[in-house]
Formats: C-alpha cells, sequence, structure tokens
C-alpha cells in the first residue's frame, strides 16, 4: 500500500511540474547599465500580452521590481518602433572609444522567434541616431518615467 501510495505521488508530482510552462520570452527588452559615474540603472521587458516588467537597480525613483501593463496598441506602437529603425539590420554592439568608462545600453527584440541583442555605449558616441530615437520610443510607449524619474 504504501509502495503504491509513493508511486502516486510520484506520478502526481511529475505531471504538475510537467504542466508548469516555462517563463515567456519577452518581445523587446532595454537595459542601462552604470558607468563609473553617477547614472542610472535598470532593465525594462516587454511580453507579447503587454505587460511589462521592471527592476531598477540604481540611481532611480524605485529601487526594486514593478510591474505595468500596455495597450494593445501600445504593444504594436513597440513593434514599429522597432521595425522603423531596421532593428534587423543594425550591429549587435556599438563601441565607443576605451577612454569613456560610461554604462551600457542594451536592447533586444524578438521576430519570427529569434531574438536580436543590441548594445551601445551609453556615451551615445558611436551608435547611429535611430538606435537612440528607438530607445526614446520604448521609454515613452512604456512610461519608465514612472519608476525611472527620467
Amino acid at each position: 500500500m504504501r509502495v503504491m501510495r509513493a508511486l502516486l505521488v510520484a506520478c502526481c508530482l511529475f505531471v504538475v511540474g510537467s504542466a508548469v510552462a516555462e517563463p515567456a520570452a519577452p518581445l523587446a527588452t532595454l537595459e542601462r547599465t552604470p558607468g563609473l559615474g553617477r547614472s542610472p540603472s535598470y532593465k525594462l521587458a516587454v511580453f507579447d500580452d503587454g505587460s511589462v516588467a521592471y527592476e531598477g537597480k540604481m540611481e532611480v525613483k524605485l529601487i526594486g521590481k514593478a510591474k505595468g501593463q500596455l495597450t494593445p496598441a501600445q504593444v504594436e506602437a513597440l513593434r514599429a518602433a522597432f521595425e522603423a529603425a531596421g532593428y534587423d539590420k543594425l550591429k549587435e554592439e556599438y563601441q565607443a572609444p576605451p577612454h569613456k568608462e560610461t554604462g551600457w545600453v542594451t536592447t533586444s527584440y524578438r521576430k519570427d522567434g529569434k531574438t536580436k541583442v543590441v548594445r551601445h555605449r551609453a556615451s551615445g558616441a558611436d551608435e547611429p541616431e535611430r538606435v537612440r530615437l528607438l530607445e526614446d520610443a520604448f521609454e515613452k510607449i512604456v512610461g519608465s518615467a514612472r519608476w525611472t524619474g527620467q
């Protein structure tokens, strides 16, 4: 009887464990990391359903985690911003001269099951203007100022 009970419990745990879904990959992310000076450090992740995950690390209004929700129109606007920037044609990294010890700005965008990542120094010395415009659009669409104070 004990063996049967143990087998039943093991089977139930296997079925329950198998039914737990993997977390969905974000549609898009934006992360700012600090350099040597005092600069904001935070990460934003937007998912297909419009949910937004924020994590503030330093030099922002809210340190810690928060959640938000975008409308379907805002999710489409975010997708459109990445497409308008020609994100799939951008280089993976834009490096400022080595003497600039600024933080990094990293974005990612998932399209057709593939995720591309682009990063550059926050100094803005090397990346094309369309990268900055995309980041501005991302921040505006998500409404990140409520958490970052920026």
